[in-house]
C-alpha cells in the first residue's frame, strides 16, 4: 500500500514540508487540511445594461462545494461580494471606478482557496 505522503505528491497537492521530508507519514487529516487551488480562468465582460459578467472554470474536486467573489475598487482591498454554487456570478451594481475581481473556492473540508488571478471589468464600449 502505497503512503500517504505519496498519494499526496501524485495528486499534485501541496503538503507541509516536513510531510514532503519524511519526518513523518501524512495522514488523511493531514491532506484534508490542505486548502483547494483558486479557480482558473476568471473573465469579466461588461453588458449593454452596465453589468459585470464573471465567470470562471469550475473545480475538479468534488469537496469544493461554493466560490466566493471578491470586488476591489481603485488601490482599495477586496472585499466579499457573494457567495455562489456554480463557477459564474453577475455584479449588477459595478461602480464607476476602477474595478478587479476575484475568486476563491470553498472547500467543505479545509476552507478557503487563496484569491484567482484578479480580473479587471472592461471599459465600456
Amino acid at each position: 500500500m502505497r503512503s500517504m505522503r505519496h498519494a499526496v505528491m501524485l495528486l499534485g497537492l501541496f503538503a507541509p514540508l516536513p510531510l514532503l521530508c519524511g519526518q513523518r507519514e501524512a495522514t488523511a487529516e493531514d491532506v484534508a487540511k490542505i486548502p483547494p487551488l483558486p479557480p482558473p480562468g476568471l473573465m469579466v465582460t461588461l453588458s449593454a445594461k452596465g453589468e459585470a459578467a464573471l465567470a470562471w472554470r469550475p473545480s475538479k474536486l468534488e469537496s469544493v462545494v461554493a466560490y466566493k467573489v471578491y470586488r476591489k475598487e481603485g488601490d482599495g482591498e477586496f472585499k466579499l461580494l457573494k457567495e455562489v454554487r456554480t463557477p459564474s456570478f453577475v455584479d449588477k451594481k459595478v461602480p464607476h471606478s476602477d474595478v478587479e475581481y476575484a475568486v476563491t473556492s470553498v472547500d467543505s473540508r479545509s476552507g478557503e482557496s487563496k484569491l484567482s488571478k484578479p480580473a479587471k471589468k472592461p471599459d465600456p464600449k
